[in-house]
């Protein structure tokens, strides 16, 4: 397979250049004819994935399957492109397929119990990930619950462990611990990426953070075992909060949200986010909001965005409210209304329902799961925490934008804000439900958000204004300031070369020249 277009191919992946990677790929096949080796199917699939080109991606898979119905990569990569997609029961057909051909591969039986997951087959996909576990330990289960007893007490007999499937995709599954000090949960996942996030944050961030530690379980152990990661922690007994919980959740939000982002900025690397929208993920929007103090990132967020509307086909009102909130943030510029050291803290990162849980008999409430922990502003938080049940909007005002303690409380960028990350949840909401019933309360509560945006930026016209103004004028003195630094730069060279020729042998020994010279042009 080697060709000058799949040179330049493999080097604009490793630069991240999937676009330019894709040209490349297609100058190929108008040079060579099919079918071309499996490697090749998926590159350049995995390379569309990338780019939001879906459907693209699925052809090109699908004539690697049929050229290579036995291919392991190409199936992984068709895997993967379904997950994205939200087509659940492709990609189980793919995994199962991929587990026929190495059936005692971990990472297969990982991904199945994955996937499984996402279609509420629970039996299964705990079956999956006892079974990814036994390939990579080479123990049985019985065996791996004793080696994290014996980390945890002194007589690990006394502890009474089973094995329960958590749900998600991000962990495969945990150990609940019972013994006469009270209940712990281990929870279990691959090594790698968010979950090691999640392991420093218990060691390193509850640390440095004291008021984390009031809304925090408590994390006994972690440790790793052939790449997988075991965290033992406190077990919180109780519900998930729901929308009659909005108190607590506001009041745990805000002990968080006291972290500011200069306390928190150098304790941790941003991870390296892909800024592209799926509906596996609504998570992508606190992401992007990372980093929504930039231009370029807004823009991608409306381009990807809309890449996945194109996808999906979609009616033609989620494209015209998509321009409209495109038109208030970017025609206005909201974006320069963010400065990171004021409005950014550190976040969750996905605040929802289902990491926020109510102790039972305590009421007190702690929040869970933190592999996905990062910086941005803290509205979002409370965007994906009301998104997930679809409230109304007067249900909105009345618990939260016109509370009488919140009245005075949220400024014009968090309210702005808020609701520009309430609109794109509710976008993606929309492209993921069928029901039309669904879909109308969707639309109009967008409508009402997106007049209520309106409003907002003409009320407050005179203050953007005075914002843009003191921007520009910043702006104009860092131009300043950085042609004075030049212009004192080479005043220095100047002078410089200025006494080096002063004290050069040259100079000196032309002195008598330059006097005569003097004299007759006097």
């Amino acid at each position: 397979m080697n060709s000058d277009f799949l040179q330049a191919a493999k080097a604009h992946q490793k630069k991240q250049e999937y676009k330019k990677a894709v040209t490349c790929f297609q100058s190929y096949m108008k040079e060579h004819t099919a079918p071309y080796e499996e490697k090749f199917y998926k590159d350049y699939a995995k390379c569309l994935r990338l780019i939001g080109e879906t459907r693209h991606a699925e052809a090109i898979l699908q004539e690697g399957r049929e050229e290579h119905p036995e291919s392991v990569v190409v199936l992984k990569e068709s895997s993967a492109l379904y997950e994205v997609m939200g087509d659940w029961n492709k990609a189980k057909t793919c995994s199962e397929k991929l587990i026929q051909l190495e059936p005692e591969t971990p990472a297969h039986h990982i991904r199945l119990g994955g996937i499984y997951a996402q279609l509420k087959e629970t039996q299964e996909a705990e079956n999956a990930y006892q079974d990814a576990l036994t390939y990579q330990h080479g123990m049985d289960m019985e065996e791996l619950m004793s080696l994290v007893q014996q980390r945890i007490a002194e007589q690990p007999a006394s502890i009474q462990t089973h094995y329960v499937h958590m749900g998600g995709m991000n962990n495969l599954g945990a150990f609940i611990h019972e013994t006469e000090q009270g209940k712990y949960m281990t929870k279990i996942a691959v090594n790698k990426g968010a979950n090691k996030r999640e392991a420093f944050f218990y060691e390193e961030i509850v640390k440095t953070f004291p008021v984390l530690q009031d809304i925090v379980p408590t994390c006994l152990d972690s440790f790793v075992q052939d790449n997988i990661l075991y965290i033992t922690m406190e077990w919180k007994a109780g519900k998930f909060a729901g929308l009659e919980q909005f108190p607590e959740v506001l009041e745990m939000h805000e002990k968080l949200a006291s972290i500011p982002y200069n306390d928190i900025v150098d304790l941790f690397h941003l991870p390296s986010y892909k800024f592209q929208f799926n509906l596996r993920n609504p998570n992508i929007v606190t992401q992007f909001f990372t980093q929504i103090h930039k231009e370029n990132v807004n823009r991608q967020l409306f381009k990807s965005l809309r890449t996945l509307v194109e996808q999906k086909e979609t009616p033609a009102t989620v494209d015209f409210l998509i321009t409209r909130l495109e038109s208030f943030v970017l025609d206005n510029q909201l974006y320069l209304l963010v400065e990171p050291e004021r409005h950014y803290t550190l976040l969750h990162g996905e605040y929802k329902p289902g990491t926020i849980i109510i102790e039972e008999g305590t009421a007190k409430g702690y929040v869970i799961d933190w592999s996905t922990f990062t910086i941005g502003p803290p509205c979002v938080e409370i965007a994906r925490y009301l998104s997930a049940e679809l409230p109304s909007y007067s249900k909105i005002q009345e618990i939260y934008l016109h509370h009488e303690k919140r009245m005075d409380q949220l400024t014009f960028v968090e309210r702005i804000f808020f609701l520009y990350a309430m609109v794109v949840f509710y976008i993606l909401r929309f492209i993921k439900s069928k029901n039309t019933a669904t879909r109308e309360k969707i639309t109009q509560f967008i409508t009402e958000v997106l007049n209520e945006l309106e409003k907002l930026i003409e009320l407050h016209r005179p203050f953007l204004e005075d914002r843009y103004r003191l921007i520009q004028l910043q702006q104009e003195l860092s131009t300043s300031e950085q042609e004075i630094r030049t212009l004192k730069k080479k005043n220095k060279q100047l002078k410089k070369q200025l006494t080096q020729t002063y004290n050069s042998k040259s100079w000196k020994a032309t002195a008598p020249l330059r006097k005569v010279a003097e004299r007759w042009r006097k």
